[in-house]
């Protein structure tokens, strides 16, 4: 890989996107990697999912390849993935293009059921710090620099599914949806977080349905400090 890379050519690299051998498409992968070339993005579609994972790990990481960010992005619109490296880095991609269709993206993965649990909480925050991603990427720390963007983006794609991950989530999706509602401000979502802070049986669900009441403020705010005062939880 390190002499094929510096031999530079990619067009034989990535026609090795078709190779049966599996060995093969994953040194083409570490090659275009070192390379930096966008080509690897072809091994995105593969069958196996270690080729895809290396792929991905290929786009996002280190330095990274921004012109197959794209690419990886859409992974998340896709049913058939369950390795958490190709999503974590899938929802990444999504944070980093922060397009509303990205957004949206994210939004409808972290709404699915039968996602993993893990990914749909780690969805929920990308879209709780849409506006103002750290300055570090969020899957291995390398440098990405300062971005801000308008949070009506991500509040749009956040309303619609964070009364449904409140009434039917695990208590860590429940507590994730909870806190980018108050960190995004949706004051529709309001009248289900203070369902939430009354009856969750989870206490850190609470705690986070209370916390999101006090960013949000409004008419809200004054039963929600009640009911929290009321707690069976002291």
């Amino acid at each position: 890989t390190l002499a094929l890379a510096r031999i530079g050519d990619p067009a034989p690299l990535t026609a090795l996107a078709t190779s049966p051998s599996r060995a093969l498409r994953v040194d083409a992968v570490v090659t275009l990697r070192r390379m930096g070339n966008a080509g690897v993005a072809r091994f995105l579609a593969d069958s196996d999912e270690y080729v895809v994972a290396e792929a991905a790990r290929a786009i996002n990481d280190d330095a990274s390849i921004e012109e197959a960010i794209p690419a990886l992005a859409k992974l998340l619109g896709e049913t058939k993935f369950t390795s958490e490296p190709i999503l974590r880095r899938a929802v990444n991609a999504n944070l980093r293009l922060g397009t509303a269709e990205a957004a949206k993206r994210v939004a409808d993965f972290a709404a699915r059921a039968g996602a993993p649990e893990n990914d749909r909480v780690d969805a929920l925050g990308a879209l709780a710090v849409w506006p103002k991603p750290s300055v570090l990427d969020r899957v291995d720390g390398s440098p990405r620099g300062p971005q801000t963007r308008d949070s009506t983006i991500a509040r749009t794609a956040l309303a619609p599914i964070v009364a449904p991950l409140l009434s039917g989530g695990t208590p860590p999706a429940r507590a994730a949806a909870a806190e980018a509602a108050g960190r995004l401000r949706v004051t529709g979502a309001a009248p289900a977080l203070l369902a939430t802070l009354k009856a969750d049986a989870e206490p850190t669900v609470r705690i986070a349905a209370l916390d999101a009441l006090r960013a949000i403020g409004g008419a809200t705010a004054e039963p929600a400090i009640r009911a929290a005062l009321a707690d069976r939880d002291q």
